[in-house]
């Protein structure tokens, strides 16, 4: 599927030479992706993953946490790889590399389409979706703050809107990322769905956290008590929007620079598109992804019931 697609835009933090050691680095059963469009959920993701492999791991809480990207670094930025050299595979910064021995797993976040990913036995894929159109209105107001150097957007709404739906932003069209991805995942529909691969909605998790972080850490196998109470009490309160927009320190990125006032954690809501969407920009950019994914026949359940019966 991939090679049907146009080439994925990157920010300017990503070269050519990094995408290519992200092809090729050796992963295994410890290695978790946790991958999705951008806005779509994948720094609450991260901090579920971590929270839930880091209690399987390290019991006793004592694994200290100063920044999401210690233990979950953004996969293909420059910055994050050793400088190439013709011995042996690539690999990550010391520090990055340190901190998952740490852990006692490999977790990266990543924007990436599924053949641009390394794959071993074992290692673990959590794709998150999310509505394209509340995507769409986080990624605007993401890029609208990043600074112009690392790639940040200079327009206005209906600017960004055009250019989403045109693909030519950062990471491209959200439709070629969800064809990507979706005839690997597990689904009613998909008999041929790769089992390293789990499928994460959204809105799913904002509806029960609780459910969805159950069948996160099953998928991960990592061993927790999801009968204890005082355990899950803890995961959900250091998951949660208010938990994480209060030590918003912990996950505001770090890889580009922001203007001043920015907040990273914004709303996360459901439905948020409705603040700058107009039925026109509703009928435009329907029309689009269906055309995109090959006609409504070929747009999957899930799609439908938060994109296409509103």
């Amino acid at each position: 599927m991939d090679d049907d697609l146009p080439p994925l835009p990157t920010l300017p933090i990503t070269s050519q030479e990094t995408l290519r050691k992200c092809r090729e680095l050796p992963v295994g059963d410890k290695d978790i992706f946790i991958a999705s469009f951008p806005k779509s959920g994948t720094t609450w993701m991260q901090n579920i993953v971590f929270q839930l492999v880091s209690a399987s791991v390290h019991q006793d809480d004592n694994l200290p946490l100063d920044h999401i990207s210690q233990y979950a670094p953004f996969f293909e930025i420059d910055a994050h790889w050793e400088s190439s050299s013709s011995d042996g595979p690539p690999q990550m910064i010391s520090k990055i590399r340190d901190a998952h021995k740490a852990l006692g797993y490999r977790i990266f976040n990543t924007h990436l389409r599924w053949g641009m990913l390394p794959k071993g036995p074992g290692t673990r894929y959590i794709y998150v979706v999310r509505d394209g159109r509340d995507t769409l209105t986080s990624f605007y107001h993401h890029m609208s703050n990043q600074h112009p150097d690392d790639g940040g957007f200079q327009g206005d709404f209906e600017a960004f809107f055009q250019q989403f739906l045109d693909g030519t932003i950062a990471y491209g069209k959200w439709s070629h990322h969800l064809a990507s991805w979706m005839p690997h995942c597990s689904t009613a529909a998909n008999a041929n769905a790769n089992p390293q691969i789990l499928l994460v909605r959204y809105e799913d998790l904002k509806q029960d956290r609780k459910q969805e972080i159950v069948r996160i850490a099953k998928f991960l196998q990592v061993d927790i008590d999801a009968n204890n109470q005082a355990f899950m009490d803890r995961v959900l309160e250091r998951t949660s929007f208010e938990w994480m927009r209060e030590h918003q320190g912990l996950f505001h990125p770090i890889s580009v620079r922001w203007k001043p006032g920015y907040n990273f954690i914004r709303k996360g809501s459901v439905g948020d598109h409705d603040s700058l969407f107009d039925e026109e920009h509703r009928k435009q950019f329907l029309d689009t992804v269906t055309k995109d994914l090959g006609g409504a026949n070929h747009v999957p359940t899930w799609l439908h019931e938060y994109c296409f019966h509103k």
